[in-house]
């Protein structure tokens, strides 16, 4: 068993577990933290937007090694004018030809996916639920509208070489990975890769090619979310990426089915272990009624999904307790409104509480009220409709986290300036000083506190503890405290009684599990002539003469057919020899041959050697094994018989006396 690491960044994992002939893609996340190196797209051209940076290197496309597009200095930071590029996992390390399938744990860890199916050779089969599938489209959809306005520059970014002149220091940094960048893909490539889909329900098998069995079971991280047991009859691999031990609105995790694991992989867990959700909430809410208290206004980037739905409760019940139920929250995304409509339809996926509301019959999500009663109102943008109804002060929950695309950036050149507006970064996996660079300096109150339901450490812990894995692959960084925190031991990942191993970003990694066996079906009418002899309390035997076929990897033992048996019965040609060696009953035969010369040394294990002095031979009796070493034929066979007549014998003979007459299983 093979296992390839093809991301270095933990939360947005891809891996390639080859076994048994099978190669799995597990997950395809994608970094959208390479949109930081870029300057924002704005989409309505103004004074203010225009004046955002300096540019300190021109574009120059008629020299080689030249740079390709205008660099701009904001506050002594640098960024490419051009259009944002996505960064991938390291695709082209594989031949994506030989993928068999390729499985999905939740929204993020689908946005790549594009990259891997089209035009690369790909014909496997892509596993995701139907609540992945439907978000991933959503998000991917909101990328390819976003990045596609591009206009701050019309040339795209070449892939740089590292040596390049004119760079600044700051982002050759950032092009030592370039090789990762890739623009956005089109519509017909998330059309297209998405058609490749085949949802599965939770606990549902689903066979490749008949090697391995796969099932997704609820991970508690989002709606639809999963973790992965890859399992055969007699190997089992789990798969962890994502998971969340909180009740938040998806179906609670489920961990029952993750014991007596081979191998666990644990992947993608919270990135800030030490700041509780709750709390993070907690700080948002309040943060929020503080700043329209003193009417400012509260931009929120977020994707419209996930935690999201949460924060509309929350921010939602707290207003009225503050008596600000009148203060109206604002959801400008691209598909803002088709995000809220599906999370209502998904209520299978969801806790059993608000599973219970629908057959009050009553939505799931209390968003569906705020949108009845118009405290929160949702647009696809900043045209037409929300200007109509848009006052302030508000709340602004929006696209892009990241700050580089989206209508966020409109607002930002609207509120930036004014300290009593507020910022609110809620997305742990996004660098919210980063994504606020291009715009500094801002007057704003900007907060930070990331809401991240994922495993903890101390939660990543207990589970290990309950499910005993036998080996536990993680990151390497998960075994070690951070680097700024060296003294924090509760910050790493103990293995408990499983044997660790790590890995590092793109390491190829040989795990200790090899194909010990095959299950066999044996046809009913074979099974029917079988008598078995028992050699031992509750050990039988039987000797078998059939077919062994071998259709869609599912072997069958079958009874053997006319011209097989060419009219005669098999017979045992030789004694079938069991149990161990009576090393005190051997040296008695061995004497009766005349052999009286023995002298026996105890090796380890249970292993013996017998050296004979006068015959100058030498015996090794092993764990299922007897090695003979001797010169002389005669004595050779001498100790060939007394070894033969020491150990239990099951003849032809003595089977064939069991049987009944006409069984053709001799």
């Amino acid at each position: 068993m093979r296992l390839f690491s093809l991301s270095d960044e933990t939360n947005q994992p891809c891996y390639v577990l080859k076994f048994k002939d099978t190669h799995i893609m597990l997950d395809c996340g994608m970094d959208l933290n390479s949109l930081l190196n870029f300057m924002p797209i704005f989409n309505i051209k103004s004074k203010e937007s225009s004046q955002y940076g300096n540019v300190v290197v021109h574009a120059n496309n008629s020299l080689d090694n030249a740079i390709p597009c205008n660099i701009k200095e904001v506050n002594r930071r640098f960024f490419f004018d051009s259009e944002p590029m996505v960064s991938t996992p390291e695709i082209d390390a594989i031949n994506l030809n030989n993928l068999d399938a390729i499985i999905v744990s939740n929204y993020l860890s689908i946005l790549a996916l594009p990259f891997v199916t089209e035009g690369t050779g790909f014909k496997g089969t892509i596993y995701a639920t139907d609540p992945t599938v439907q978000t991933g489209r959503h998000l991917m959809e909101e990328l390819i509208k976003y990045l596609g306005e591009a206009e701050t520059c019309h040339d795209s970014l070449r892939l740089l070489d590292d040596n390049i002149s004119g760079v600044p220091a700051e982002l050759l940094t950032a092009l030592s990975t370039n090789h990762r960048w890739r623009q956005i893909y089109t519509q017909e490539n998330v059309n297209s890769c998405l058609s490749r889909v085949h949802t599965v329900a939770y606990n549902e098998k689903n066979s490749i090619f008949g090697l391995l069995n796969i099932m997704a079971i609820s991970s508690g991280y989002c709606i639809g979310s999963c973790n992965w047991i890859i399992d055969s009859d007699h190997e089992r691999i789990t798969y962890i990426a994502g998971s969340c031990a909180l009740t938040t609105h998806p179906r609670p995790m489920e961990h029952t089915s993750l014991k007596k694991s081979d191998v666990m992989i644990i992947t993608n867990l919270n990135r800030s272990p030490t700041q509780n959700p709750d709390a993070m909430i907690s700080e948002f809410t309040t943060a929020t009624v503080e700043t329209l208290k003193k009417g400012g206004n509260v931009l929120v980037p977020c994707l419209p999904c996930g935690v999201t739905f949460d924060m509309f409760e929350c921010l939602a019940n707290h207003l009225k307790l503050s008596n600000l139920a009148h203060i109206p929250m604002y959801f400008v995304s691209e598909r803002a409104e088709a995000s809220l409509a599906y999370s209502n339809i998904y209520a299978e996926w969801l806790t059993s509480a608000k599973t219970a509301k629908v057959y009050l019959p009553e939505p799931p999500f209390q968003h569906a009220e705020l949108l009845k009663s118009g405290r929160l109102k949702a647009y696809p943008n900043i045209y037409g409709d929300f200007n109509e109804g848009y006052r302030t002060p508000c709340v602004i929950f929006g696209s892009h986290p990241t700050l580089r695309c989206g209508d966020m950036t409109h607002f930002m050149t609207l509120f930036s300036k004014e300290k009593n507006n507020a910022i609110i970064f809620t997305d742990p996996d996004i660098n919210y000083l980063n994504a606020l660079a291009p715009y500094q300096p801002v007057s704003m109150k900007v907060v930070y506190c990331p809401i991240d339901t994922r495993l903890n450490f101390s939660q990543a812990n207990k589970l290990i503890r309950d499910l005993r894995p036998k080996y536990l692959v993680i990151p390497e960084q998960y075994s070690s405290p951070p680097s700024l925190q060296p003294g924090r031991t509760d910050l790493i990942i103990d293995p408990q009684q499983s044997h660790l191993i790590t890995h590092r970003g793109l390491d190829e990694l040989v795990l200790p599990v090899k194909r010990s066996y095959i299950t066999i079906d044996m046809d009913p009418s074979l099974a029917a002539d079988m008598v078995p002899f028992e050699i031992r309390p509750g050990v039988a035997v039987v000797q078998l003469a059939s077919t062994l076929r071998n259709v869609d990897n599912k072997y069958t033992m079958e009874p053997l057919g006319p011209d097989a048996i060419r009219g005669k019965k098999r017979k045992l040609q030789k004694p079938i020899l069991y149990g161990n060696l009576n090393i005190a009953e051997f040296i008695q035969r061995l004497e009766q041959y005349g052999i009286k010369d023995a002298k026996v040394e105890d090796a380890d294990g249970g292993n013996f050697i017998i050296d004979l002095q006068n015959e100058d031979s030498l015996i090794q009796i092993l764990d299922g094994s007897i090695h003979i070493a001797c010169n002389e034929e005669a004595t050779r066979v001498k100790i060939r018989d007394a070894t033969l007549q020491s150990l239990q014998k099951i003849t032809a003979a003595k089977i064939a006396g069991n049987n009944t007459p006409g069984t053709s299983s001799l």
